[in-house]
């Protein structure tokens, strides 16, 4: 009896240690992964890092290779600008105006800041425009380049349609009575004078208009044979003609009948030969008034 529990005892205690080192195992390889796990894991992380490399390499080059072909083109236009630029083939020797009445050629291409035997295509468009519409003389303006040597300006130039006194000095104005320029001396046009200190804005403002009716009914003065202009808030449009000693008076309401009541009149008293005699003609309320001297 005494050996079977000996026995016994000795099995039991080779279990337990036999037990413990199985389970002692099993803690090590749940702590521990092993080389396989270690060698799947790497290559999973190998496999994402090639697959966002390939994303983002696939967006990355074509902006990269963009960017040295923009790089390239403008390195490639600088030099080309600059060989071209310096090239004695492109020298500007002819300046064609076109359009110039009251601006003489040179001073239409000293306006432009153009040179001869310059680079042609040192100059820009847009620039030569602003220098040239400095000018209040110039209204519109063309320009063309013709390679290799040649520039075209066609301009339209603001018309003077009257003299006016500021300050004891002498200005031109358009049709609009707007000014233009100072007269000088060396470029005079006999235009009428105008007076406008006793005017309204809306009398003023009705000046084009009563010029045009002047130039399109027939009458049988030139604007630049009237000797000045006078828009009285009484009597209307006054105008002197110096050559006839006669003065026209125009009253502004209704004022292209009266205008046309009063080139009946003088047509009529011209053939009748009595024109030289008369002194002043009013016009208004759509009847005329003939004064002769005395």
């Amino acid at each position: 009896m005494e050996i079977r529990k000996y026995s016994f005892k000795k099995n039991k205690r080779n279990d337990y240690k036999v037990n413990a080192r199985i389970n002692s195992n099993k803690f090590i390889n749940k702590n521990k992964p092993n080389k396989e796990e270690k060698i799947r894991k790497e290559n999973f992380f190998d496999k994402i890092n090639k697959i966002l490399f390939q994303k983002y390499f696939k967006i990355f080059l074509p902006i990269l290779s963009s960017c040295i072909i923009i790089c390239i083109l403008i390195y490639g236009s600088i030099e080309l600008y600059r060989h071209i630029t310096g090239n004695d083939n492109f020298l500007l020797t002819e300046i064609d105006i076109k359009g110039e009445t009251y601006l003489t050629k040179d001073e239409i291409i000293d306006l432009s800041g153009l040179q001869k035997n310059t680079n042609i295509l040192k100059y820009k468009i847009n620039q030569i425009e602003a220098n040239l519409l400095k000018s209040n003389w110039i209204q519109d303006i063309k320009i063309k380049r013709t390679l290799p040597s040649k520039f075209i300006i066609e301009i339209i130039e603001r018309k003077p349609s009257f003299i006016i006194i500021n300050n004891n000095e002498l200005y031109y104005l358009d049709s609009k009575a707007q000014y233009i320029e100072k007269v000088n001396k060396n470029k005079f046009i006999s235009l009428p004078v105008l007076y406008t200190d006793n005017a309204t804005i809306n009398e003023i403002n009705m000046l084009p208009d009563f010029i045009n009716e002047l130039e399109t009914t027939d009458f049988q003065y030139a604007i630049n044979e009237i000797s000045w202009i006078n828009i009285s808030p009484l009597y209307g449009f006054e105008l002197f003609i110096e050559s006839s000693n006669l003065t026209l008076q125009i009253d502004k309401q209704n004022y292209e009948e009266n205008i046309k009541n009063l080139v009946s009149v003088i047509n009529d008293l011209k053939k009748r030969k009595e024109i030289r005699k008369v002194r002043k003609i009013q016009a208004a309320f759509n009847k005329v008034m003939i004064i002769k001297e005395q």
